[in-house]
C-alpha cells in the first residue's frame, strides 16, 4: 500500500477474493450469444477474442514467472541479488487485476457507439501508425508522467505503492494503485484509439500490441539480465531505443533516474539517465561465482505440489499447500513434467534465502514421494542425493540438512550411507531430528508420566523414547513387536537401569488409557477411537492428522518463526525451507505472508508449549539447534 493512499487506490473486486474471475462472466455470455444468433454471428465475436487474448496474457505472464524463478538460469545474471521480503509477495499475489480491468474496458469498447462490425484481420498500415505514435506520443507522454508521479504528493499517494518492491520479478510492472491503472490504461490506448479513428485497426494489431506491451513490461522488471552485451556494441544506437533490465532496475533502486516506458530515448534527452546503467548492464552479462553457506535438500511430495512453489503459480504459492478440486485440472500438465523429471532431472536449486550476510539455498531432487517407497529407485535416489551433496560442498556449504524423504533410515541409514562412502567430506550432513525431537518434547506436558508411542521405526520417535526413559516418563509404551528390529535398537540404546521402562505392544488398544500420544504416522479415524477421551495428538508425522475426535485435542506439527530479517521466502510451500525441520510437515512460519499468519498465530500459542525462534543470523541458528554430524 502506499504511504499515503489517496482517491481508487483500491481496486473494486479487492474485497471479493477469487470471486474476481465472475467479472468474465458478461464476456462469456456474450461470446456464447454471439456464436449461437445468427445475428452475432454477422458480427466479430469480439467477446470471444477478448477472452483468448487475456488467456494469452494470463499463459505470458505465467511464462515469466516461471522462467524468472528458475534459480539455475537466473541466478548468474541477476541484476539484484539481494532477497524480497515477505510482503512485497502478498503485495504482488494479484499481480493479473490489470488484465481483467482491460478486458472489461474492451468490453465497454465492444457496446459503444465506436465499435466497428468488423474488424480487419490485418492491416500493414496500422503497424507502422502503431510504431509512430508508440514511439512519439505514448513514450513523451509516459515520461513526464512518470516523473510526476514521482513528485511528493502523487508519490506519497500511489507510485510508492509500486517502489516498495526494491528487488522487483516480472510481475512487479503490473502492481499498481487502481487509479494508476486507469491512467496508464488511458494513455496506452490511445494508440488502439488513433487506429481506430485512421481505420487501420485490425485484430492483429490488438492481439500483438497488447501481448507486445505486456512482454517489454516484464522485460523491464524479470531482474535478469538476458540481454546481450554485443547487441548494444553492434549497434549503439540501439540503446536509445530498447531498455534492458538492469537500465530499469536502477529506477527501483535509484528511484530518480532512467523514468522511460520503454524507450530510453528521453531519459538521454532530458539528462536523467542513471550514469552507471552500461556498467551495471556489462557487469551483469559478465554473471557471479555462486557460493552458498548452507543447502536444505528436500523432493516434491505429489506432481501437484510443484505448482505452489515460487516458479509455479502465485496465488497458489501464496497459500500452503492442499488439494482442492481445481487443482486437479493441472494433473495433464503437471504428468509429462513428472515424468521429464524422472528421466533427464538432476538435483536444481529452487529457492535462495538470506539473512543477514549468510547465503542458505534450497535444493530438490528430481523426485516424488511415491518414489521413496519402490525398491527399484533406491539406487537412483541415493546416487542424486549423493550428487547434491557432493555439489553443495563445491560451492563451499557448511552443513546440507536432508529433508523429508531424503533421510529415511532404510534409504540411506539418515545420511550414515554417504558419509561411509566419502569419509573426507567436508560439509556436515544433518537432517534436524534433534531438533524435531527437542521441540516434541517441549510440548509435552512436563508431569506427563506415561506416554504411548506410534513410530519407532522412526530415527525422532527413538529419540523421543530414548529421552523420556532417561529424564522423565515412568512408563513408555511403544506400538511396536518386543522383537523388532527398532524396538531392539531402542532398548540397547537406553541405560540398563531404565530399560524398564519401555513396553512393546502390538495393538493401539493397549493405549485407552494413556492421555499422552506420540505418534509419527496419521493415525486414521478409527485408530483414533483408541485414545481415551481428553487425550492429546502430539505429531511428527509428515502431513498432520485428520481432527476427527472432538473430545480430544492435536497439538499442531513442528515449526519455527521466521526471523524478520530473513529474505527470498517466495512460496508458503511448507516443504521447501533450509530450516524446515526432520520431515515435510515440520515448517517454518511466514509472518509476512496472510495467507500463513493465522496458521502463525493458532502454532505458537503457549497451550502449544513451544517459543517461536528468533535469531540474527544462521550462523547462530545452526549453533543453538545443535547440528551434529550425523553418525551410522
Amino acid at each position: 500500500m502506499a504511504i499515503n493512499p489517496g482517491l481508487l487506490t483500491h481496486w473494486p473486486w479487492e474485497r471479493l477474493g477469487s470471486f474476481k474471475y465472475l467479472l468474465y462472466l458478461p464476456l462469456v455470455a456474450n461470446a456464447v450469444r454471439s456464436a449461437m444468433t445468427p445475428e452475432g454471428r454477422s458480427r466479430d465475436n469480439f467477446s470471444l477474442h477478448i477472452l483468448v487474448l487475456a488467456a494469452l496474457r494470463y499463459i505470458q505472464g505465467q511464462l515469466w514467472i516461471t522462467v524468472t524463478s528458475v534459480h539455475d538460469i537466473v541466478k548468474k545474471h541477476q541484476v539484484q541479488t539481494k532477497g524480497m521480503k515477505f510482503d512485497q509477495l502478498d503485495r504482488e499475489r494479484d499481480w493479473e487485476d490489470f488484465i481483467l480491468l482491460q478486458a472489461l474496458m474492451l468490453l465497454a469498447y465492444q457496446f459503444s457507439p465506436l465499435c466497428l462490425p468488423n474488424h480487419a484481420v490485418w492491416d500493414w498500415r496500422g503497424l507502422v501508425i502503431t510504431i509512430l505514435w508508440h514511439l512519439g506520443p505514448v513514450e513523451f507522454l509516459y515520461y513526464w508522467f512518470h516523473r510526476a508521479l514521482h513528485h511528493h504528493s502523487l508519490y506519497r499517494r500511489y507510485h510508492s505503492h509500486h517502489h516498495l518492491s526494491f528487488v522487483t520479478q516480472a510481475v512487479t510492472g503490473n502492481v499498481h494503485p487502481f487509479a494508476e491503472h486507469l491512467s496508464y490504461a488511458v494513455l496506452f490506448g490511445s494508440t488502439l484509439i488513433v487506429n481506430l479513428f485512421l481505420g487501420t485497426a485490425s485484430l492483429a494489431l490488438i492481439y500483438s500490441y497488447m501481448l507486445w506491451f505486456d512482454f517489454m513490461n516484464y522485460i523491464g522488471h524479470c531482474n535478469w539480465e538476458f540481454m546481450p552485451s554485443w547487441m548494444f556494441q553492434a549497434l549503439p544506437l540501439l540503446k536509445y531505443l530498447v531498455y534492458t533490465p538492469s537500465f530499469h532496475s536502477l529506477h527501483h533502486t535509484q528511484v530518480h533516474t532512467n523514468f522511460c516506458l520503454f524507450v530510453p530515448l528521453y531519459d538521454y534527452i532530458y539528462g536523467t539517465v542513471d550514469k552507471t546503467s552500461d556498467q551495471l548492464h556489462l557487469a551483469a552479462r559478465q554473471g557471479r561465482t555462486e557460493l552458498v553457506d548452507f543447502v536444505f535438500l528436500t523432493h516434491p511430495t505429489d506432481p501437484l505440489s510443484v505448482f505452489h512453489l515460487s516458479f509455479g503459480i502465485p496465488s497458489f504459492a501464496a497459500q500452503p499447500y492442499c488439494r482442492k478440486w481445481y487443482i486437479w485440472l493441472l494433473y495433464p500438465l503437471a504428468l509429462p513434467a513428472m515424468l521429464l523429471l524422472w528421466a533427464f532431472g538432476s538435483p536444481f536449486t529452487v529457492e535462495e534465502h538470506t539473512v543477514d550476510k549468510v547465503l542458505a539455498q534450497t535444493w530438490a531432487i528430481p523426485r516424488f514421494s511415491f518414489h521413496f517407497g519402490m525398491t527399484s529407485e533406491i539406487g537412483s535416489l541415493n546416487a542424486l542425493i549423493e550428487r547434491a551433496i557432493l555439489a553443495a560442498q563445491d560451492k563451499g556449504a557448511k552443513f546440507i540438512c536432508l529433508g523429508i524423504h531424503n533421510k529415511d533410515e532404510h534409504l540411506n541409514a539418515s545420511g550414515a550411507l554417504f558419509l561411509k562412502n566419502h569419509p573426507g567430506l567436508s560439509i556436515k550432513v544433518v537432517d534436524g531430528s534433534t531438533l524435531t525431537s527437542a521441540i516434541v518434547l517441549d510440548k509435552l506436558p512436563k508431569d506427563a508420566s506415561e506416554v504411548f508411542l506410534v513410530g519407532v521405526e522412526h530415527k525422532v520417535g527413538r529419540a523421543i523414547a530414548n529421552y523420556l526413559c532417561r529424564h522423565r516418563a515412568t512408563e513408555v509404551t511403544v506400538l511396536a513387536k518386543s522383537s523388532s528390529y527398532a524396538f531392539e535398537s531402542l532398548k540397547k540404546s537406553v541405560p540398563q537401569e531404565s530399560q524398564h521402562k519401555l513396553v512393546a505392544v502390538e495393538s493401539l488398544e493397549h493405549g485407552k488409557h494413556c492421555k499422552a500420544w506420540i505418534v509419527g504416522e496419521p493415525l486414521r479415524a478409527m485408530e483414533q477411537l483408541h485414545a481415551p477421551s481428553g487425550a492429546c495428538f502430539y505429531q511428527f508425522t509428515e502431513e498432520a492428522m485428520e481432527e476427527t475426535r472432538p473430545d480430544c485435542s492435536y497439538a499442531k506439527l513442528p515449526a519455527m518463526r521466521l526471523p524478520p530479517e530473513y529474505k527470498g521466502i517466495r512460496a508458503c510451500e511448507v516443504r521447501v525451507s533450509p530450516f524446515s525441520l526432520a520431515g515435510g510437515a515440520h515448517r517454518l512460519l511466514c509472518p509476512g505472508r496472510e495467507a500463513c499468519r493465522e496458521e502463525s498465530s493458532r502454532q505458537v500459542t503457549r497451550e502449544e508449549s513451544w517459543r517461536p525462534w528468533k535469531t540474527g543470523t544462521i550462523t547462530r541458528l545452526a549453533t543453538r539447534l545443535t547440528w551434529t554430524r550425523l553418525m551410522p
